[in-house]
């Protein structure tokens, strides 16, 4: 599979995130794209949300397989939260947390559904 995004940190970690499952990731012949989105929205009580979207698609038909989502509530630079937030978009999208907004450290979900070794 084939990992797009124009923000390399939100590039990187995907593809390790994915690596670590067993996935092959490479930059040719792409049975299945994943799109990872940065962004920002507006905050329920003012100011800007960070976002990181994942959108695996199916490149001869662009059909959308599975979507995950995350935000923060509280904005810091982007070096602290983009790694955090695309594991656990990713996570989000493979199933191993629930949609929604939960007390689950974005942290843990790098290690999500990998061996204790690994």
């Amino acid at each position: 599979m084939c990992v797009r995004s124009d923000r390399p940190v939100a590039r990187e970690t995907a593809a390790d995130w994915l690596k670590r499952r067993r996935y092959q990731v490479t930059e040719h012949e792409c049975a299945l794209v994943l799109t990872v989105e940065v962004g920002r929205e507006q905050a329920i009580r003012g100011g800007i949300t960070p976002t990181v979207l994942v959108r695996p698609t199916e490149p001869a038909t662009g059909a959308l397989l599975l979507h995950g989502r995350a935000a923060l509530a509280v904005q810091g630079s982007e070096g602290r939260w983009l790694k955090n937030l695309t594991c656990q978009a990713f996570a989000t999208a493979w199933g191993y947390r629930p949609h929604g907004q939960l007390e689950i450290p974005s942290h843990l979900m790098c290690a999500v559904g990998t061996a204790p070794s690994e």
